[in-house]
């Protein structure tokens, strides 16, 4: 299945988020994401894994700041970081547009962190 995305894409979605007052409910807003799975995946399941952008520090060693010279074909309106403990998956239709990309050695280094902090995989160097 051909996808409209690719990993290292920017898109808007309404991600699904807990709300810090009431655990047990959830709410959904609107939040751009960078699509973090492998086009292979994502062609193979006709899915996403997206890693949720916020202008929050949510927990804040679990987060990477983004800046605009980390990105491509698009420039941030506020402070924003790449939480790297929120990741969840979506369809193509629940994608509303995209907003750019980020480069290939900000991608590396977000992934990195993501599998130290949520896998406690820490690659060398």
């Amino acid at each position: 299945m051909a996808m409209r995305y690719k990993q290292r894409d920017i898109v808007l979605v309404n991600f699904m988020l807990y709300n810090p007052d009431n655990p047990s409910r959830v709410e959904f807003k609107p939040h751009p994401a960078i699509i973090i799975s492998s086009n292979a995946h994502n062609e193979q399941t006709g899915t996403y894994y997206l890693l949720l952008i916020s202008s929050k520090r949510i927990i804040p060693e679990n987060t990477f700041e983004l800046t605009n010279d980390m990105l491509e074909d698009m420039e941030l309106d506020k402070k924003s970081y790449a939480v790297c403990h929120i990741i969840d998956d979506y369809g193509e239709k629940d994608i509303f547009e995209k907003y750019g990309r980020i480069k290939n050695s900000f991608f590396d280094q977000v992934i990195d962190m993501v599998l130290e902090k949520i896998f406690g995989i820490e690659l060398e160097s």
